[in-house]
């Protein structure tokens, strides 16, 4: 089931399947991809993890559990809990409790204002004992969106960078080595740059990255995330901004989840917030 939601310029649709965006529209112009057949999703919430795990699993005590790439919350049907702002929200149940044993209540809400739609999701922590967990944003923009080829559009930084990405190994995990990668702040696009999969970021000075082509842009804002990825598959027409809390494993991690790099721990009775927006200038 999906839900349409109108702002005075923008027109969204959610899927309760993920509690994902699925549509994006301006003047009848269409600004999230599908995926489909490149991709199996058009803007997941990554939970309870980012990325991937080494051997897809990790350590809790002595006790070891399984959870595939990006968690298992983009996977679940979500209940749509309220219409304004639209918000979806998935709770712990037996099946969770199995590869991710902590009780946690997750919700995602869409709010549009003028051009721009803003995407929070909250994670509740309902039991007596911390919890453990990443939290992070996929969402699948269309590129092309205004003509041309994916090669005629700009990635651009809000500010100057002198940036290095995070190397991903065959595996999907982390490098320990940083490769130069940016200074200044615009990046032609070109699918080459996405060979060795992923474009991963940490601590930018940028809150907004955008994806421009002469004087019209789709920009990804977020204000408190410390990791970035960017990403697309070879000849796909769509391009991902993802602001992450929260990242994969290095190739060397031991898997104790509660060491694991980038994890976020939240105590009993609290909760944790992510925001990002979508803005079309387009």
């Amino acid at each position: 089931m999906t839900r349409t939601g109108y702002g005075s310029m923008i027109e969204f649709t959610v899927s309760e399947h993920g509690g994902q965006l699925i549509s994006l529209t301006k003047d009848g112009k269409e600004y999230i991809c599908s995926g489909t057949p490149y991709w199996a999703y058009s803007a997941p919430v990554l939970f309870p993890i980012v990325g991937r795990l080494k051997n897809d699993s990790y350590r809790l005590g002595e006790k070891v559990y399984t959870l595939k790439q990006h968690g298992f919350a983009r996977n679940r049907d979500f209940i749509c809990t309220d219409d304004e702002p639209l918000t979806y929200r998935l709770a712990y149940d037996d099946d969770t409790l199995k590869s991710y044993p902590f009780k946690f209540v997750l919700t995602t809400s869409y709010r549009p204002i003028n051009n721009e739609l803003i995407i929070t999701s909250r994670v509740q922590n309902p039991s007596e004992d911390d919890i453990w967990f990443s939290l992070g944003a996929h969402p699948a923009l269309k590129v092309p969106f205004d003509g041309g080829r994916f090669e005629d559009y700009l990635l651009y930084f809000e500010c100057e960078e002198h940036a290095k990405r995070i190397p991903l190994t065959k595996d999907g995990l982390l490098s320990r080595n940083r490769v130069d990668f940016l200074n200044g702040r615009t990046v032609q696009l070109n699918y080459d740059l996405f060979k060795d999969d992923a474009l991963v970021f940490e601590n930018l000075k940028s809150r907004r990255i955008s994806i421009r082509h002469g004087n019209k842009a789709v920009t990804v804002r977020a204000d408190n995330v410390p990791y970035w990825g960017i990403w697309t598959k070879p000849g796909a027409p769509f391009l991902c901004i993802e602001p992450w809390c929260g990242h994969a494993d290095f190739e060397d991690f031991d898997g104790d989840f509660t060491q694991k790099p980038g994890i976020l721990s939240l105590e009993a009775g609290k909760s944790f917030s992510m925001q990002y927006s979508i803005l079309i200038d387009a």
